[in-house]
């Protein structure tokens, strides 16, 4: 029902704020988030390829929220905004992915549930009480979903590239979903070459954007600096993640990381979900 139409992403949006504020700390926590706060403090570069989207928003937000909860505190809020935005677009998107299977059905309560399922799951848990960028990747990620589930016209599209490309400046991850953006780009080919063409401009640029305009706002050399791209190679180096990308065994079958993979998918739902998972994705096949 349209009158019920806000409730999608409103919804999923509270619920994941309300898990984040009962959870989230002023403390430094998990692995190297400290390398993560430093960066945003002081501005510095970090691993390749630099995270430059997360630092420069990060940074934004800290000037404005800091100054009433602390620095620490100010970032892992704003892991806690992103991941509640993430949780409404993915129920956005399991909205229109309903109603493209099924124009006639109301998928409105389905799509909640879904997206509350996932904001409750650890990968988006973890990431709104953490400062790490896989917050605002999990936003760009379900932001293009929600886009390729419902974008038919050319504004839709080239705004779907634009996406894929802040995913890729939140995360290097981003990359996976070149993929699923190609095979959705097959099904509206209708469009026209050019359309594509300035979706994947506006992709190149919102990905390369944020990592020159870090080179403009960054601080001066610091002991928190995690890499030094100031030559044009290095530049390039640092943003294809060669560091991490050109070491023996990066890519490639590793059937260790398959069954960590298995053992993941596992805690993540802790099995009702994925049960409930298996299920929905049975009935829409």
């Amino acid at each position: 029902m349209r009158s019920r139409a806000w409730l999608v992403p409103a919804i999923p949006l509270a619920f994941s704020l309300a898990l984040s504020l009962c959870t989230a700390g002023s403390a430094v926590f998990w692995q190297d988030s400290g390398f993560f706060l430093s960066a945003v403090h002081e501005m510095s570069v970090l691993y390749p390829h630099g995270f430059a989207l997360y630092l420069i928003l990060c940074k934004g937000w800290t000037w404005v929220v800091a100054p009433l909860a602390g620095f620490t505190l100010a970032v892992h809020l704003f892991s806690a905004l992103c991941v509640a935005g993430a949780a409404a677009f993915l129920a956005l998107a399991a909205r229109a992915f309903l109603k493209r299977l099924d124009p006639e059905r109301d998928g409105t309560w389905p799509a909640i549930a879904a997206a509350c399922l996932a904001a409750a799951g650890y990968s988006y848990w973890n990431a709104a009480i953490l400062a790490k960028p896989y917050a605002l990747f999990a936003l760009a990620a379900s932001a293009l979903l929600w886009l390729l589930a419902s974008a038919e016209e050319k504004r839709g599209i080239i705004a779907a590239g634009a996406v894929l490309g802040l995913a890729w400046a939140a995360h290097p991850a981003g990359a996976l979903l070149i993929p699923a953006a190609l095979a959705c780009a097959w099904t509206r080919r209708g469009q026209g070459v050019k359309v594509f063409a300035l979706a994947a401009g506006a992709a190149a640029i919102a990905a390369l954007a944020p990592s020159l305009l870090l080179a403009a706002f960054r601080g001066p050399p610091s002991v928190a600096d995690l890499a030094d791209p100031r030559t044009a190679g290095a530049l390039v180096s640092h943003l294809l993640g060669s560091r991490f990308t050109e070491v023996r065994g990066a890519f490639g079958f590793d059937a260790g990381r398959w069954l960590q993979a298995g053992r993941f998918a596992w805690e993540e739902f802790l099995g009702v979900g994925l049960a409930l998972v298996l299920a929905g994705g049975w009935i829409a096949g």
